[in-house]
Protein backbone atom coordinates (compact mmCIF):
# COMPACT_ATOMS: atom_id res chain seq x y z
CA UNK A 1 0.00 0.00 0.00
CA UNK A 2 1.42 3.32 -1.13
CA UNK A 3 1.76 6.63 1.44
CA UNK A 4 -1.05 8.66 0.95
CA UNK A 5 0.15 12.24 1.02
CA UNK A 6 -1.51 15.88 0.77
CA UNK A 7 0.32 17.54 -2.15
CA UNK A 8 0.11 21.23 -2.69
CA UNK A 9 -1.80 21.36 -5.78
CA UNK A 10 -4.54 23.85 -4.74
CA UNK A 11 -3.52 27.60 -5.13
CA UNK A 12 -7.20 29.20 -5.10
CA UNK A 13 -7.82 32.60 -4.23
CA UNK A 14 -10.74 33.43 -2.44
CA UNK A 15 -14.17 35.01 -3.76
CA UNK A 16 -13.80 38.45 -2.14
CA UNK A 17 -9.91 39.34 -2.87
CA UNK A 18 -9.51 41.28 -5.33
CA UNK A 19 -6.19 41.00 -7.50
CA UNK A 20 -5.08 45.37 -6.93
CA UNK A 21 -4.60 46.93 -10.19
CA UNK A 22 -6.78 44.51 -11.95
CA UNK A 23 -10.17 45.16 -13.45
CA UNK A 24 -12.22 42.91 -11.94
CA UNK A 25 -15.15 40.71 -13.18
CA UNK A 26 -18.66 41.41 -11.15
CA UNK A 27 -19.16 37.81 -9.10
CA UNK A 28 -21.83 36.78 -6.95
CA UNK A 29 -21.30 35.52 -3.55
CA UNK A 30 -20.84 31.54 -3.68
CA UNK A 31 -24.40 30.75 -2.38
CA UNK A 32 -25.37 32.08 -5.42
CA UNK A 33 -25.21 29.98 -8.29
CA UNK A 34 -27.78 28.59 -11.38
CA UNK A 35 -30.65 26.13 -9.65
CA UNK A 36 -30.34 27.95 -6.42
CA UNK A 37 -33.71 27.89 -4.16
CA UNK A 38 -34.53 31.85 -2.53
CA UNK A 39 -36.18 32.45 0.67
CA UNK A 40 -40.16 32.71 -0.02
CA UNK A 41 -42.10 35.83 1.56
CA UNK A 42 -38.69 37.40 2.65
CA UNK A 43 -36.59 39.75 1.96
CA UNK A 44 -33.97 38.84 -0.63
CA UNK A 45 -30.40 40.20 -0.31
CA UNK A 46 -27.87 39.42 -3.27
CA UNK A 47 -24.67 40.60 -2.33
CA UNK A 48 -20.95 40.18 -4.71
CA UNK A 49 -18.22 41.72 -5.84
CA UNK A 50 -16.96 43.94 -8.59
CA UNK A 51 -14.69 47.23 -9.08
CA UNK A 52 -14.36 49.26 -6.42
CA UNK A 53 -16.93 52.29 -7.04
CA UNK A 54 -18.42 50.47 -9.86
CA UNK A 55 -22.18 50.87 -10.82
CA UNK A 56 -23.70 47.83 -11.21
CA UNK A 57 -27.78 46.67 -12.11
CA UNK A 58 -28.85 43.97 -10.58
CA UNK A 59 -32.27 41.88 -11.50
CA UNK A 60 -34.30 39.72 -10.20
CA UNK A 61 -37.38 38.23 -12.48
CA UNK A 62 -38.96 41.65 -12.61
CA UNK A 63 -37.47 43.31 -10.03
CA UNK A 64 -35.10 45.47 -10.84
CA UNK A 65 -31.85 47.30 -7.96
CA UNK A 66 -28.83 49.50 -8.81
CA UNK A 67 -26.14 50.23 -6.71
CA UNK A 68 -22.28 51.42 -6.15
CA UNK A 69 -19.38 49.00 -4.90
CA UNK A 70 -17.60 50.40 -1.99
CA UNK A 71 -14.38 51.04 -2.21
CA UNK A 72 -13.13 46.96 -1.49
CA UNK A 73 -15.15 46.38 -4.43
CA UNK A 74 -18.05 44.73 -2.53
CA UNK A 75 -22.06 45.53 -3.25
CA UNK A 76 -25.44 44.11 -1.72
CA UNK A 77 -29.17 45.18 -2.67
CA UNK A 78 -31.96 43.39 -1.39
CA UNK A 79 -35.22 42.57 -3.45
CA UNK A 80 -38.73 42.05 -2.38
CA UNK A 81 -40.09 38.71 -1.21
CA UNK A 82 -41.31 36.32 -3.76
CA UNK A 83 -44.18 33.83 -3.60
CA UNK A 84 -43.27 29.83 -3.75
CA UNK A 85 -45.25 29.56 -7.19
CA UNK A 86 -42.45 27.37 -8.74
CA UNK A 87 -41.78 29.69 -11.34
CA UNK A 88 -37.93 29.55 -12.99
CA UNK A 89 -36.66 32.79 -12.22
CA UNK A 90 -33.51 34.58 -13.84
CA UNK A 91 -31.10 36.47 -11.23
CA UNK A 92 -28.88 38.98 -13.36
CA UNK A 93 -25.81 41.34 -12.00
CA UNK A 94 -24.64 44.17 -15.01
CA UNK A 95 -21.68 46.48 -14.79
CA UNK A 96 -18.01 46.10 -16.54
CA UNK A 97 -19.05 42.38 -16.91
CA UNK A 98 -22.37 40.54 -16.22
CA UNK A 99 -23.00 37.71 -15.16
CA UNK A 100 -26.58 35.40 -15.00
CA UNK A 101 -28.14 32.66 -13.16
CA UNK A 102 -31.13 30.20 -14.28
CA UNK A 103 -33.58 28.34 -12.80
CA UNK A 104 -33.79 30.07 -9.67
CA UNK A 105 -37.07 29.19 -8.03
CA UNK A 106 -38.57 30.45 -4.03
CA UNK A 107 -39.19 28.15 -1.20
CA UNK A 108 -38.02 27.56 1.73
CA UNK A 109 -33.85 27.55 2.58
CA UNK A 110 -32.85 25.23 5.75
CA UNK A 111 -29.10 25.27 6.94
CA UNK A 112 -28.24 21.55 7.83
CA UNK A 113 -25.49 21.56 9.83
CA UNK A 114 -23.45 19.77 12.56
CA UNK A 115 -20.79 17.19 12.22
CA UNK A 116 -20.75 13.95 10.31
CA UNK A 117 -23.86 12.51 11.01
CA UNK A 118 -24.97 15.28 9.11
CA UNK A 119 -22.74 15.34 6.99
CA UNK A 120 -23.09 11.36 6.07
CA UNK A 121 -24.48 10.89 2.49
CA UNK A 122 -27.75 9.32 1.06
CA UNK A 123 -25.28 6.64 -0.79
CA UNK A 124 -23.98 5.33 2.16
CA UNK A 125 -27.29 4.84 4.19
CA UNK A 126 -29.31 1.59 5.11
CA UNK A 127 -32.33 2.16 2.17
CA UNK A 128 -30.00 3.72 -0.41
CA UNK A 129 -30.68 1.32 -3.02
CA UNK A 130 -34.08 1.89 -3.45
CA UNK A 131 -34.33 5.58 -2.51
CA UNK A 132 -31.90 6.79 -4.51
CA UNK A 133 -33.27 5.85 -8.05
CA UNK A 134 -36.86 7.05 -6.96
CA UNK A 135 -35.09 10.24 -5.62
CA UNK A 136 -36.44 12.42 -8.15
CA UNK A 137 -37.83 16.42 -7.22
CA UNK A 138 -36.76 19.03 -9.19
CA UNK A 139 -38.32 21.43 -6.34
CA UNK A 140 -35.98 19.37 -3.42
CA UNK A 141 -32.53 21.07 -4.27
CA UNK A 142 -28.97 21.22 -2.20
CA UNK A 143 -25.76 22.81 -1.97
CA UNK A 144 -23.04 20.06 -0.68
CA UNK A 145 -20.29 22.15 1.96
CA UNK A 146 -18.80 18.22 3.21
CA UNK A 147 -15.68 18.44 4.92
CA UNK A 148 -13.76 16.45 6.74
CA UNK A 149 -10.87 18.64 8.46
CA UNK A 150 -6.95 17.81 9.01
CA UNK A 151 -3.83 19.65 9.70
CA UNK A 152 -2.42 21.10 6.33
CA UNK A 153 0.71 19.69 7.48
CA UNK A 154 -0.34 16.59 8.48
CA UNK A 155 0.94 14.76 4.90
CA UNK A 156 -1.96 12.48 5.21
CA UNK A 157 -5.59 12.42 4.84
CA UNK A 158 -8.12 9.58 4.81
CA UNK A 159 -11.71 10.37 3.26
CA UNK A 160 -13.33 7.38 4.75
CA UNK A 161 -15.05 7.12 0.53
CA UNK A 162 -17.32 10.00 1.48
CA UNK A 163 -18.32 12.44 -1.09
CA UNK A 164 -16.65 15.72 -0.60
CA UNK A 165 -13.45 18.06 0.02
CA UNK A 166 -10.94 17.60 2.10
CA UNK A 167 -10.07 20.27 3.49
CA UNK A 168 -6.31 21.04 4.09
CA UNK A 169 -5.98 23.03 7.82
CA UNK A 170 -3.69 25.54 8.61
CA UNK A 171 -1.84 23.72 11.52
CA UNK A 172 -2.33 27.18 13.51
CA UNK A 173 -5.95 27.28 12.96
CA UNK A 174 -5.75 29.96 10.34
CA UNK A 175 -8.64 30.83 8.01
CA UNK A 176 -9.45 28.08 5.64
CA UNK A 177 -10.24 31.11 2.89
CA UNK A 178 -6.72 31.59 3.14
CA UNK A 179 -5.98 28.32 1.13
CA UNK A 180 -8.65 27.21 -0.50
CA UNK A 181 -12.08 28.78 -2.41
CA UNK A 182 -14.68 26.69 -2.40
CA UNK A 183 -17.87 27.18 -4.57
CA UNK A 184 -20.30 24.43 -4.38
CA UNK A 185 -23.02 24.73 -6.94
CA UNK A 186 -26.88 24.09 -6.70
CA UNK A 187 -28.50 20.53 -7.96
CA UNK A 188 -31.61 19.34 -7.97
CA UNK A 189 -32.65 16.05 -6.77
CA UNK A 190 -31.99 13.44 -9.03
CA UNK A 191 -30.84 9.83 -8.92
CA UNK A 192 -27.98 11.17 -10.34
CA UNK A 193 -27.42 13.88 -7.78
CA UNK A 194 -29.14 12.49 -4.78
CA UNK A 195 -26.40 10.20 -3.39
CA UNK A 196 -24.33 13.33 -2.51
CA UNK A 197 -26.79 14.68 -0.41
CA UNK A 198 -26.77 14.26 3.36
CA UNK A 199 -28.88 11.32 4.08
CA UNK A 200 -30.36 13.34 7.28
CA UNK A 201 -31.38 15.98 4.58
CA UNK A 202 -32.80 14.14 2.15
CA UNK A 203 -35.14 12.59 4.22
CA UNK A 204 -36.17 15.21 5.75
CA UNK A 205 -37.45 17.58 2.56
CA UNK A 206 -38.60 14.35 0.95
CA UNK A 207 -41.05 14.24 3.89
CA UNK A 208 -41.53 17.74 4.25
CA UNK A 209 -42.51 18.43 0.28
CA UNK A 210 -44.81 15.77 0.64
CA UNK A 211 -46.94 17.54 2.85
CA UNK A 212 -46.14 21.19 2.36
CA UNK A 213 -45.72 20.77 -1.90
CA UNK A 214 -43.39 23.84 -2.02
CA UNK A 215 -39.69 23.94 -3.28
CA UNK A 216 -37.19 23.07 -0.12
CA UNK A 217 -33.64 24.00 -0.68
CA UNK A 218 -30.47 22.59 1.53
CA UNK A 219 -27.81 24.09 2.13
CA UNK A 220 -25.40 21.44 4.15
CA UNK A 221 -22.49 22.78 5.61
CA UNK A 222 -21.60 20.03 7.99
CA UNK A 223 -17.90 19.46 8.92
CA UNK A 224 -16.71 15.66 9.68
CA UNK A 225 -15.45 15.73 13.70
CA UNK A 226 -15.54 19.25 14.33
CA UNK A 227 -16.73 20.34 18.22
CA UNK A 228 -19.39 22.70 18.40
CA UNK A 229 -16.87 25.35 19.17
CA UNK A 230 -15.85 25.56 15.76
CA UNK A 231 -19.23 26.63 14.60
CA UNK A 232 -19.56 29.86 16.84
CA UNK A 233 -18.20 33.22 15.71
CA UNK A 234 -15.70 34.96 17.41
CA UNK A 235 -18.33 37.90 18.08
CA UNK A 236 -20.49 35.17 19.49
CA UNK A 237 -17.22 34.50 22.17
CA UNK A 238 -16.75 37.92 22.11
CA UNK A 239 -20.19 39.13 23.04
CA UNK A 240 -21.72 36.23 25.00
CA UNK A 241 -20.86 36.17 29.04
CA UNK A 242 -21.93 33.02 28.98
CA UNK A 243 -19.24 32.01 26.12
CA UNK A 244 -16.50 34.39 26.51
CA UNK A 245 -14.85 32.62 29.40
CA UNK A 246 -14.78 29.89 28.03
CA UNK A 247 -12.50 30.78 25.04
CA UNK A 248 -8.87 30.53 26.60
CA UNK A 249 -9.62 27.46 27.72
CA UNK A 250 -10.89 25.90 23.99
CA UNK A 251 -7.83 27.88 22.80
CA UNK A 252 -5.72 25.98 24.43
CA UNK A 253 -6.83 22.23 24.05
CA UNK A 254 -6.65 22.83 20.67
CA UNK A 255 -3.16 24.16 20.74
CA UNK A 256 -2.45 20.91 22.71
CA UNK A 257 -4.02 18.49 20.42
CA UNK A 258 -2.35 19.90 17.43
CA UNK A 259 1.41 20.02 19.43
CA UNK A 260 0.87 16.22 20.21
CA UNK A 261 -0.46 15.42 16.52
CA UNK A 262 3.34 17.54 15.23
CA UNK A 263 5.41 15.64 18.15
CA UNK A 264 3.67 12.09 16.87
CA UNK A 265 4.59 13.43 13.43
CA UNK A 266 8.28 14.60 14.15
CA UNK A 267 9.32 11.62 15.91
CA UNK A 268 7.59 9.35 12.93
CA UNK A 269 9.89 11.16 10.64
CA UNK A 270 12.84 10.81 12.24
CA UNK A 271 12.21 7.32 12.73
CA UNK A 272 11.46 6.79 8.80
CA UNK A 273 15.27 8.25 8.55
CA UNK A 274 17.09 6.21 10.98
CA UNK A 275 15.31 2.94 9.39
CA UNK A 276 16.26 4.09 5.64
CA UNK A 277 14.88 0.77 3.97
CA UNK A 278 13.99 -1.43 6.81
CA UNK A 279 10.59 -2.95 5.92
CA UNK A 280 10.12 -2.65 9.99
CA UNK A 281 8.65 1.31 9.35
CA UNK A 282 6.59 1.78 6.75
CA UNK A 283 5.58 5.29 5.06
CA UNK A 284 1.69 4.33 5.74
CA UNK A 285 1.90 3.81 9.10
CA UNK A 286 2.14 7.65 9.47
CA UNK A 287 0.51 8.84 12.46
CA UNK A 288 -3.16 9.86 12.15
CA UNK A 289 -3.10 13.64 12.67
CA UNK A 290 -5.72 15.36 15.32
CA UNK A 291 -8.35 16.99 13.51
CA UNK A 292 -8.55 20.76 13.93
CA UNK A 293 -11.11 21.75 16.33
CA UNK A 294 -9.74 25.95 16.34
CA UNK A 295 -13.29 28.02 17.77
CA UNK A 296 -14.68 29.91 14.94
CA UNK A 297 -12.65 28.33 12.21
CA UNK A 298 -15.94 26.75 10.51
CA UNK A 299 -17.97 30.05 11.07
CA UNK A 300 -15.50 32.26 9.81
CA UNK A 301 -14.51 29.69 6.61
CA UNK A 302 -18.33 28.24 5.80
CA UNK A 303 -21.25 29.59 7.93
CA UNK A 304 -20.39 33.39 7.40
CA UNK A 305 -20.08 33.19 4.31
CA UNK A 306 -24.25 32.05 3.91
CA UNK A 307 -24.77 35.50 5.76
CA UNK A 308 -26.94 37.01 5.52
CA UNK A 309 -29.07 34.67 2.94
CA UNK A 310 -33.08 34.84 4.26
CA UNK A 311 -33.42 31.43 5.46
CA UNK A 312 -36.51 29.74 7.24
CA UNK A 313 -34.58 27.16 9.88
CA UNK A 314 -31.70 25.60 11.01
CA UNK A 315 -31.13 21.54 11.29
CA UNK A 316 -28.57 20.94 13.61
CA UNK A 317 -26.69 17.20 14.05
CA UNK A 318 -23.40 17.10 16.18
CA UNK A 319 -22.39 16.62 19.72
CA UNK A 320 -20.18 12.97 19.26
CA UNK A 321 -16.71 15.52 19.48
CA UNK A 322 -17.70 17.12 22.51
CA UNK A 323 -18.32 16.05 26.28
CA UNK A 324 -20.74 17.08 27.94
CA UNK A 325 -19.37 19.20 30.89
CA UNK A 326 -20.78 22.92 29.22
CA UNK A 327 -21.83 21.48 26.21
CA UNK A 328 -25.24 23.09 27.12
CA UNK A 329 -23.74 26.59 27.42
CA UNK A 330 -21.96 26.13 24.39
CA UNK A 331 -24.98 24.79 22.48
CA UNK A 332 -27.53 27.99 23.91
CA UNK A 333 -24.40 29.98 22.67
CA UNK A 334 -24.39 29.17 19.32
CA UNK A 335 -28.05 29.06 18.91
CA UNK A 336 -28.21 32.69 20.15
CA UNK A 337 -24.91 33.89 18.57
CA UNK A 338 -26.63 32.32 15.13
CA UNK A 339 -29.36 33.84 15.32
CA UNK A 340 -27.84 37.38 15.91
CA UNK A 341 -25.29 37.26 12.79
CA UNK A 342 -27.98 36.37 10.51
CA UNK A 343 -30.89 39.05 11.91
CA UNK A 344 -33.44 37.12 10.69
CA UNK A 345 -35.04 37.10 14.47
CA UNK A 346 -36.05 33.55 16.15
CA UNK A 347 -35.98 31.49 13.34
CA UNK A 348 -36.66 27.75 13.87
CA UNK A 349 -33.76 25.45 15.48
CA UNK A 350 -34.51 21.62 15.27
CA UNK A 351 -31.74 19.72 16.69
CA UNK A 352 -30.69 15.73 16.65
CA UNK A 353 -30.23 14.27 20.50
CA UNK A 354 -27.14 11.69 20.30
CA UNK A 355 -28.36 7.82 19.28
CA UNK A 356 -27.80 4.80 21.03
CA UNK A 357 -24.46 3.62 20.69
CA UNK A 358 -22.70 0.41 21.97
CA UNK A 359 -23.89 -2.72 23.11
CA UNK A 360 -27.47 -2.05 25.40
CA UNK A 361 -26.93 -1.71 29.02
CA UNK A 362 -27.29 -3.89 31.95
CA UNK A 363 -25.82 -1.59 34.87
CA UNK A 364 -28.27 0.61 35.71
CA UNK A 365 -25.24 2.88 37.24
CA UNK A 366 -23.85 2.70 34.65
CA UNK A 367 -21.24 5.88 34.24
CA UNK A 368 -21.15 7.45 31.02
CA UNK A 369 -20.63 10.94 29.27
CA UNK A 370 -23.61 10.45 26.49
CA UNK A 371 -26.51 9.92 28.52
CA UNK A 372 -25.39 13.69 30.31
CA UNK A 373 -24.94 14.83 26.71
CA UNK A 374 -28.17 13.89 25.88
CA UNK A 375 -29.34 15.74 29.24
CA UNK A 376 -27.38 18.73 28.16
CA UNK A 377 -28.99 19.26 24.59
CA UNK A 378 -32.18 18.74 26.05
CA UNK A 379 -31.69 21.77 28.00
CA UNK A 380 -31.27 23.64 25.05
CA UNK A 381 -35.21 23.49 24.62
CA UNK A 382 -35.43 26.23 27.21
CA UNK A 383 -34.20 28.49 24.12
CA UNK A 384 -37.48 29.68 22.03
CA UNK A 385 -38.54 28.49 18.95
CA UNK A 386 -36.53 24.86 19.23
CA UNK A 387 -37.15 21.78 18.84
CA UNK A 388 -35.33 17.87 19.51
CA UNK A 389 -35.11 15.01 17.38
CA UNK A 390 -35.21 11.67 20.23
CA UNK A 391 -33.01 8.76 18.91
CA UNK A 392 -32.36 6.41 21.50
CA UNK A 393 -34.53 4.13 19.93
CA UNK A 394 -32.83 3.32 16.35
CA UNK A 395 -30.89 -0.16 17.73
CA UNK A 396 -27.82 0.48 15.81
CA UNK A 397 -24.89 -0.68 18.73
CA UNK A 398 -21.96 -0.85 16.49
CA UNK A 399 -21.50 2.43 14.24
CA UNK A 400 -21.23 5.93 15.73
CA UNK A 401 -22.12 6.65 12.39
CA UNK A 402 -25.53 4.77 12.20
CA UNK A 403 -26.70 4.58 8.67
CA UNK A 404 -30.51 4.51 9.13
CA UNK A 405 -31.51 8.11 8.40
CA UNK A 406 -34.95 7.63 7.50
CA UNK A 407 -36.02 8.00 11.29
CA UNK A 408 -33.81 11.14 11.53
CA UNK A 409 -34.83 13.19 8.66
CA UNK A 410 -38.78 11.75 9.29
CA UNK A 411 -38.80 13.11 12.83
CA UNK A 412 -37.02 16.39 11.66
CA UNK A 413 -39.74 16.89 8.81
CA UNK A 414 -41.99 15.94 11.90
CA UNK A 415 -40.85 18.71 14.27
CA UNK A 416 -41.26 21.35 11.13
CA UNK A 417 -44.88 20.40 10.11
CA UNK A 418 -45.68 20.88 13.67
CA UNK A 419 -43.88 23.26 15.31
CA UNK A 420 -42.88 25.90 12.40
CA UNK A 421 -45.95 25.07 9.97
CA UNK A 422 -48.59 24.70 11.66
CA UNK A 423 -49.87 20.97 10.67
CA UNK A 424 -52.25 19.59 13.74
CA UNK A 425 -49.94 16.67 14.08
CA UNK A 426 -47.82 14.86 16.93
CA UNK A 427 -44.67 15.53 16.13
CA UNK A 428 -43.13 14.73 20.11
CA UNK A 429 -42.44 11.77 22.23
CA UNK A 430 -43.43 12.13 25.62
CA UNK A 431 -41.31 14.37 27.48
CA UNK A 432 -40.66 14.16 31.26
CA UNK A 433 -43.43 17.10 33.18
CA UNK A 434 -43.22 15.99 36.91
CA UNK A 435 -42.89 13.19 39.69
CA UNK A 436 -44.29 12.66 42.78
CA UNK A 437 -43.98 10.11 45.15
CA UNK A 438 -46.99 8.38 46.56
CA UNK A 439 -45.37 6.39 49.34
CA UNK A 440 -43.14 3.57 48.34
CA UNK A 441 -44.27 4.10 44.28
CA UNK A 442 -43.43 7.10 42.05
CA UNK A 443 -45.86 8.40 39.58
CA UNK A 444 -44.40 10.06 36.68
CA UNK A 445 -46.18 12.45 34.80
CA UNK A 446 -45.46 12.97 30.54
CA UNK A 447 -45.62 15.94 28.64
CA UNK A 448 -46.34 15.68 24.49
CA UNK A 449 -47.99 12.18 25.07
CA UNK A 450 -50.16 11.98 21.58
CA UNK A 451 -52.73 9.56 21.54
CA UNK A 452 -51.57 7.91 24.64
CA UNK A 453 -48.53 6.07 26.31
CA UNK A 454 -47.84 2.65 25.11
CA UNK A 455 -44.92 -0.17 25.07
CA UNK A 456 -42.84 0.00 22.37
CA UNK A 457 -41.88 -3.26 22.28
CA UNK A 458 -42.12 -6.48 23.71
CA UNK A 459 -44.88 -6.66 26.63
CA UNK A 460 -42.80 -4.90 29.84
CA UNK A 461 -42.54 -1.42 30.67
CA UNK A 462 -38.61 -1.18 31.12
CA UNK A 463 -35.83 1.10 31.15
CA UNK A 464 -36.52 2.98 34.70
CA UNK A 465 -34.34 2.97 37.70
CA UNK A 466 -35.02 4.07 41.04
CA UNK A 467 -32.09 5.04 44.05
CA UNK A 468 -32.44 6.00 47.59
CA UNK A 469 -30.16 8.28 49.51
CA UNK A 470 -27.04 6.76 49.04
CA UNK A 471 -27.47 7.21 45.07
CA UNK A 472 -27.57 3.45 44.05
CA UNK A 473 -29.66 2.80 40.79
CA UNK A 474 -31.57 -0.28 40.67
CA UNK A 475 -33.75 -1.65 37.80
CA UNK A 476 -37.66 -0.61 39.11
CA UNK A 477 -40.88 -2.46 37.45
CA UNK A 478 -42.85 0.00 36.23
CA UNK A 479 -46.72 0.35 34.77
CA UNK A 480 -48.69 2.93 32.74
CA UNK A 481 -51.43 4.11 34.73
CA UNK A 482 -53.64 6.65 32.02
CA UNK A 483 -51.57 9.42 31.57
CA UNK A 484 -48.97 8.61 33.95
CA UNK A 485 -46.26 6.01 34.66
CA UNK A 486 -46.10 3.95 38.11
CA UNK A 487 -42.24 3.15 39.00
CA UNK A 488 -41.58 1.13 42.38
CA UNK A 489 -39.24 -1.26 43.42
CA UNK A 490 -38.41 -3.49 47.03
CA UNK A 491 -35.15 -2.82 47.15
CA UNK A 492 -35.95 1.02 47.22
CA UNK A 493 -38.62 1.57 49.97
CA UNK A 494 -37.42 5.58 49.90
CA UNK A 495 -36.85 6.42 46.55
CA UNK A 496 -34.87 9.45 46.04
CA UNK A 497 -33.58 9.25 42.42
CA UNK A 498 -35.50 8.28 39.17
CA UNK A 499 -33.77 7.89 35.60
CA UNK A 500 -35.75 6.65 32.33
CA UNK A 501 -33.56 5.47 29.54
CA UNK A 502 -30.32 6.49 30.96
CA UNK A 503 -27.36 5.10 29.11
CA UNK A 504 -25.38 4.82 26.36
CA UNK A 505 -27.52 2.56 24.94
CA UNK A 506 -30.61 2.76 27.16
CA UNK A 507 -33.13 0.31 27.63
CA UNK A 508 -36.34 2.18 26.16
CA UNK A 509 -39.63 0.89 26.27
CA UNK A 510 -42.33 3.88 26.51
CA UNK A 511 -43.76 5.45 23.71
CA UNK A 512 -46.98 7.30 22.32
CA UNK A 513 -49.07 5.71 20.19
CA UNK A 514 -47.40 7.56 17.31
CA UNK A 515 -44.69 5.57 17.63
CA UNK A 516 -42.26 8.44 18.89
CA UNK A 517 -40.07 7.22 22.06
CA UNK A 518 -40.12 9.26 25.34
CA UNK A 519 -37.02 10.70 26.09
CA UNK A 520 -34.29 10.19 28.37
CA UNK A 521 -34.36 11.53 31.88
CA UNK A 522 -33.25 11.44 35.48
CA UNK A 523 -34.64 13.87 38.75
CA UNK A 524 -34.52 13.75 42.20
CA UNK A 525 -37.75 13.59 44.27
CA UNK A 526 -38.38 16.69 46.33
Amino acid sequence: MKPRFLLPVYSLIAWGVLSAGLRAEIKLAPIFTDNMVLQRDAPLPVWGTGNAGEHLTVQLATQKRTTDADATGHWKVVFDPLPADGTALTLTASGSSTVTLQNIVAGDVWICSGQSNMLFPLDHTLNAKQDIPAANNPLIRKVNYNFIAYPKNSQYAQNKGWRGVMLMMGSEGKSLSEELALHQTWEAITPDTAGSCSGVAYYFARDLYAAQKIPIGLVICAVGAQTIQTFISPDGFKNDPTLSPLLPKLQEQNAFRIKQYQDKLAKWNDDIAKAGSQASVKPEDVPAPERVNEPSWVYNDIISSLIPSSIKGVLWYQGESNGAVGYRTLFTGLIRDWRKQWGQGDFPFLFVQLPNFVKPSTDPNEKNSRAEMREEQAQALTEPNTGMVVLVDINDDTDLHPRNKVPVGHRLSLLARAHVYGEKIVADGPYFDSVALEGAKVRVHFKQIGGGLIISTGDKLEGFALAGEDNHFVWADAKIDGNSVLVWSDSVPTPKFIRYAWATNPICTLANHEGLPAAPFQTELK
